[in-house]
């Protein structure tokens, strides 16, 4: 197989890659650093006000308990998720729209966020973290991956309402089979991606002292052996981290 590998120990700083450059189709592992961009701006938002924050007309976006309805002629969209199943008028909160597309990689519910936020606060969060912007979201690099989860941690460890969110609903996720086979429940926040040549995954691990990893792989589907395979790179990863202690 053709695989990109980064590891990244968010206390020492110390990596290791493997084709980390590559670009690739990363499938739904595009989703986390749209959503973490406008997490963060909604988080930012949200620290302006000692109380309850204004959700005027100009505001109302950041309001994610705001009601969204779903009407399948004009949001159905194909590819993973649960919401297409659901019959027309059925409601939801966008705080709950951001959970499927955490925990279910939602397509529909990905989709309404993007049209609702835009993607101001996705290129600027990429420009800061010096990754150039694609023309096309999905194509990244493992070690913009690992860029980008390094953001997601730094968010997460302040601590915000909406950063323990994030954090909760990606230790949430679903196909626990590829990188969260390796790991006790719960113990690693992870996405994952899944199309035509790319089968992947990438996660913040809470060890005691805390790493990332991301695996991309141009596997079709997984299967016993490909997650088995997979789950050996994780070990080999887990080896590296603990010698260095």
């Amino acid at each position: 197989p053709d695989i990109s590998v980064y590891y990244y120990d968010l206390e020492t700083g110390e990596e290791f890659a493997y084709n980390e450059n590559e670009v690739r189709d990363s499938a739904s592992l595009a989703k986390i650093p749209y959503l973490l961009s406008v997490l963060e701006e909604t988080d930012a938002f949200e620290a302006k006000f000692e109380e309850k924050p204004d959700y005027s007309e100009e505001n109302h976006k950041y309001n994610l308990e705001e009601k969204w309805v779903y009407d399948s002629a004009t949001m159905f969209k194909y590819g993973s998720g649960v919401l297409f199943e659901k019959p027309d008028g059925t409601e939801a909160t966008w705080k709950e729209l951001f959970s499927y597309s955490f925990i279910n990689s939602d397509n529909i519910a990905y989709a309404q966020i993007k049209e609702r936020f835009g993607k101001s606060s996705y290129n600027s969060l990429l420009s800061r973290l010096g990754i150039d912007i694609p023309t096309d979201e999905r194509f990244l690099t493992a070690r913009d991956y690992g860029l980008i989860l390094r953001e997601v941690y730094s968010f997460c460890k302040k601590g915000s309402r909406i950063g323990l969110f994030m954090k909760e609903e990606m230790r949430s996720a679903n196909l626990n089979n590829i990188i969260g086979r390796c790991y006790e429940n719960r113990m690693i926040a992870h996405k994952y991606g899944w199309d035509v040549h790319a089968y992947h995954d990438m996660g913040i691990v809470f060890a005691d002292n805390p790493y990332i990893i991301v695996i991309m792989t141009d596997y079709d589907t997984g299967g016993d052996a490909v997650d088995r395979y997979i789950c050996d790179i994780v070990r080999f990863l887990q080896q590296i981290h603990n010698s260095s202690k």
